[in-house]
């Protein structure tokens, strides 16, 4: 038997048509619910949580909070928080919100086209203007609010109250005694936080006078306690711009750090006279008898004494300073040069 022609039926070609759409038309919709779930989580997550965290110590992420906040972020963006019953507590109109202690918050926003912070309460008052840049922890009992505008930043506490009027360079933190360490452009601080106030535990002040480095510390607690650090550095300062007028013969720095009565007596002491200075060591502060006098302040000099046919090598005296308090700026009241002693 010959076969001339084989007929194939199209029915089975449709078959095949159909299935390959029905397979297309699956994998599009798969592909748009997945679509469709992601958009959903990322809304989700854009209206209830959104990041919140500025620093673990201090600064707290809103999901781990043992509260009744809620960070929220609506649909345009914008940061707010709620309490459990779903009222805003503080409206959605920041860039972000971190959470501080005792209801206070820091907040972000953009400002002249850049993000700056602030600190407010849960009544939206603001506890600190918007001067801040970044706000990180110091340690568990501090917060660094660096400035907007300057290099430094400010020193405050956990709920954002500022505890020193002071714009701070570098900061060290103990946390095995708890002391944080402040530089600024006068020297070294170091304090411990006790009842709710900045206790100064140590001064360490360093400034450059003609070619010397003249420097002070102390670790004298009740000292510092009684004087105060920016009193101590106050009489520092004076003394190094004394022993400037001295060292330059520029008798005018006088006039700024004492009154017309001493004046006279202050310029005529030619204390480096026919003296080659080599360094200006171990300054030290103390009281002046009692202590609502004054100050004593004393320094090591040694220097070359040359006078025509005479010349000594390595001398060595002590000078003292007499400061008092007038008017709340400190003076010199008198010196004994190094004839006098």
């Amino acid at each position: 038997m010959k076969i001339s022609k084989i007929k194939i039926s199209d029915r089975y070609l449709k078959n095949k048509w159909y299935i390959k759409s029905l397979v297309i038309i699956l994998i599009i919709v798969f592909i748009i619910t997945i679509g469709a779930l992601i958009k959903f989580y990322f809304d989700v997550n854009k209206e209830s949580s959104g990041s919140s965290v500025l620093d673990n110590n201090i600064i707290a992420d809103f999901g781990t909070l043992d509260s009744n906040y809620v960070f929220y972020r609506n649909k345009e963006g914008f940061a707010g928080v709620k309490d459990a019953n779903d009222r805003y507590i503080i409206e959605p109109c920041w860039n972000n919100i971190f959470f501080l202690s005792d209801g206070r918050f820091v907040v972000q926003k953009e400002k002249n086209n850049e993000l700056t912070m602030a600190v407010i309460d849960s009544n939206e008052n603001y506890i600190t203007p918007f001067v801040f840049k970044e706000v990180v922890s110091i340690g568990t009992d501090f917060l660094a609010a660096y400035f907007n505008s300057e290099d430094g930043f400010a020193l405050l506490d956990t709920s954002g109250n500022y505890l020193s009027d002071k714009v701070w360079t570098g900061y060290e933190y103990s946390d095995t005694n708890k002391t944080v360490s402040l530089t600024d452009n006068t020297g070294k601080y170091s304090y411990r936080y006790e009842n709710n106030f900045l206790v100064c535990t140590e001064i360490s002040l360093e400034q450059k006078v003609e070619n010397f480095d003249i420097s002070y510390y102390s670790d004298d607690n009740t000292f510092i306690q009684n004087i105060t650090s920016d009193r101590i550095n106050s009489v520092f300062h004076s003394a190094c711009l004394y022993f400037s007028s001295m060292l330059s013969g520029n008798t005018e720095i006088i006039s700024d750090i004492t009154n017309k009565q001493f004046l006279s007596s202050l310029s005529g002491n030619n204390l480096f006279n026919n003296c080659t200075v080599e360094a200006i060591n171990n300054l030290k502060i103390d009281y002046s008898g009692n202590q609502s006098d004054g100050y004593i302040v004393s320094a090591e000099i040694i220097y070359d004494y040359i006078e025509e046919d005479l010349h000594i090598e390595n001398l060595k005296s002590l000078v003292s300073l007499t400061f008092i308090d007038d008017e709340n700026h400190v003076i010199i009241l008198k010196s004994i040069n190094k004839e006098e002693l």
